[in-house]
């Protein structure tokens, strides 16, 4: 974490709030960060990504680590129910696979000592784009953080409510700010 000491060195830093965030590989990176690292972040929010199979097995998130996630279940890139990581589609990316978001998520919600299944609310639509949206939440965290999961229902590899990067990324979702969601997520009002 030889990027965090050098941004201490050089600007006031709490080491109590230092968050991470990424998209696609970044959010698979941001899903590593919490499977690996012990008391460095205090929350996580990786978005359209899942743990990858390869750190599976070694994947023991600390135990009060704050989790985040949004993914879409139409994204045709990183699957939600697991698998092979663009499938079909070698031109776009490399081959790979991953866990399925929920297990991803279950994952941190286990560390953390939460109840086995999440809370699930449809929140109403903003726009009537094609998709929808569902907020889980797992509760009763022994630890005392929040995990938390967006479900983007016919949402693609897209940050909301941002278009795809990629052609062939498929839908956009007007009904969720993820960078909004997110801040709020890392920083509550008080």
């Amino acid at each position: 974490m030889a990027l965090i000491d050098e941004v201490a060195a050089r600007a006031p830093l709490d080491r109590t709030r230092v968050y991470v965030t990424g998209a696609s590989n970044g959010g698979m990176m941001t899903c590593q960060l919490g499977c690996e690292t012990r008391g460095v972040f205090a929350g996580l929010a990786p978005v359209i990504a899942n743990i990858p199979q390869p750190l599976a097995a070694a994947c023991t998130p600390l135990a009060t680590i704050n989790l985040l996630s949004i993914n879409g279940d139409a994204d045709p890139f990183i699957p939600f129910e697991g698998g092979e990581v663009c499938a079909g589609m070698r031109r776009v990316c490399e081959k790979g696979f991953v866990l399925s978001t929920a297990e991803s998520v279950r994952r941190f919600a286990a560390a953390n000592g939460c109840a086995a299944w999440p809370r699930v609310t449809a929140l109403p639509p903003v726009v009537d784009d094609g998709t929808s949206v569902e907020h889980w939440v797992y509760p009763r965290c022994a630890s005392g953080a929040e995990v938390q999961l967006y479900i983007v229902r016919g949402g693609g590899h897209a940050w909301p409510p941002r278009q795809p990067r990629v052609a062939a990324g498929g839908a956009a979702s007007g009904n969720l700010d993820a960078t909004r969601i997110i801040v709020d997520f890392f920083f509550p009002q008080e």
